[in-house]
């Protein structure tokens, strides 16, 4: 009894993705990725919840263009890693959690996999 294995579900050839995103932050550089993507279909809630929904399978991506503390994602990543999802910084690798310089996240991208790295790259400039 109890919860099987959380695994992300990217999803499958012909579907529309589904983004999850801030319902309150959402600028030009968000909608410039999005549409990027073709079809897909936008859902709205708050903080790491929704690289959760990514881990959980219900949603394919979260970007993240504006700030967050370290603490409002590691743990999050965490959850996407497990599910085997990944969480990348804007040169497309892992993203880092080094407090040294700053304990703020640079952007990020929350995925089931990795078929968006390279467009979420090329919209850091």
């Amino acid at each position: 009894e109890g919860a099987g294995q959380m695994l992300v579900k990217p999803t499958e050839g012909g579907g529309s993705v589904r983004l999850v995103a801030s319902g309150s932050h959402r600028g030009e550089k968000d909608e410039s990725f999005a549409s990027t993507l073709g079809d897909y279909e936008l859902v709205r809630m708050g903080s790491s919840l929704k690289a959760c929904i990514v881990a959980e399978g219900s949603a394919d991506l979260y970007p993240r263009f504006g700030p967050t503390s370290c603490w409002d994602i590691a743990a999050a990543h965490a959850v996407v890693s497990g599910a085997g999802g990944i969480v990348v910084g804007p040169d497309g690798k892992t993203l880092d959690y080094d407090l040294v310089e700053n304990i703020l996240n640079p952007f990020f991208l929350v995925a089931a996999d990795e078929r968006w790295t390279a467009d979420w790259v090329a919209h850091q400039e």
